[in-house]
């Protein structure tokens, strides 16, 4: 490289470094470039819900159906996340959250079990849907950016659980369910200025329940096939899932 070439390369660098570096402002008081990063959550809550079902008996064997629809709060949330270059320090208006949201879900299942008398155990499966939703806001350096999205989906789900004949018309249950709702996804960005900033986050809509319940029957067997009949109830418990990652990024752009 020539003399001359060298001397304009040192000059555009020394004109370029305070264009990419916020230095110190007047009073030797620190401004801070935009920031950037991630942050991630997941959920635990409660849920509250009721069911209906009928089932046959065939000597040991139960077979049948069951639907049930909740309420929960299973709600994932998460603040900050951000980081800036060494040296400068947060803008005190920067903010980073997400939060994502599964309101209801209901499930509509086969059922296949062994019963022993008054008590059985069973597996169960099949198609489950509810209501997920997901928000996001980032800001930095008085530039912000906000994107939401709230679907009903539909997905599938399975588990596994145990039943006890109380009495001919009275039923207790202990189950288990996981459920996958699949995934909702948003993104978005600052109209083209001086700085931008874009985000993205994605909802992992599968959570696991444990639940007890009652219920009552309508159509009670009898003799040799005590589980045989309709039957209706309400249940409760915890569920836990719900996976929840954001992504925040900004960039500084010069004419």
């Amino acid at each position: 490289m020539s003399r001359l070439s060298r001397m304009i390369a040192v000059a555009a660098c020394a004109m370029a470094w305070p264009l990419l570096h916020v230095e110190p402002a007047i009073g030797g008081a620190a401004v801070a470039n935009p920031g950037s990063g991630s942050n991630s959550a997941s959920a635990a809550s409660w849920v509250v819900g009721a069911h209906g079902g009928y089932t046959w008996q065939q000597g040991s064997a139960v077979f049948g159906f069951e639907t049930d629809l909740q309420g929960t709060g299973l709600k994932s949330s998460m603040n900050g996340g951000l980081v800036y270059p060494v040296g400068n320090p947060p803008n005190p208006t920067d903010a980073a959250r997400t939060s994502s949201q599964i309101d209801w879900y209901g499930t509509a299942r086969g059922i296949l079990g062994v019963a022993n008398g008054p008590f059985m155990v069973y597996a169960t499966g099949g198609l489950a849907f509810g209501q997920v939703r997901i928000d996001s806001f980032f800001q930095t350096l008085n530039t912000s950016v906000s994107s939401q999205a709230s679907e009903t989906r539909v997905g599938w789900v399975g588990g596994v659980g145990a039943k006890y004949l109380l009495q001919p018309s009275v039923i207790l249950s202990l189950q288990y369910q996981y459920v996958d709702l699949g995934s909702l996804g948003i993104a978005g960005s600052s109209p083209p200025a001086a700085i931008v900033v874009s985000q993205r986050a994605n909802q992992n809509a599968q959570f696991q329940a444990v639940m007890a319940g009652i219920s009552w029957k309508f159509m009670p067997g009898a003799g040799a096939t005590p589980w045989t009949g309709g039957y209706a109830g309400v249940h409760g418990g915890g569920a836990w899932g719900n996976d929840t990652n954001a992504r925040y990024d900004s960039a500084l752009f010069f004419p």
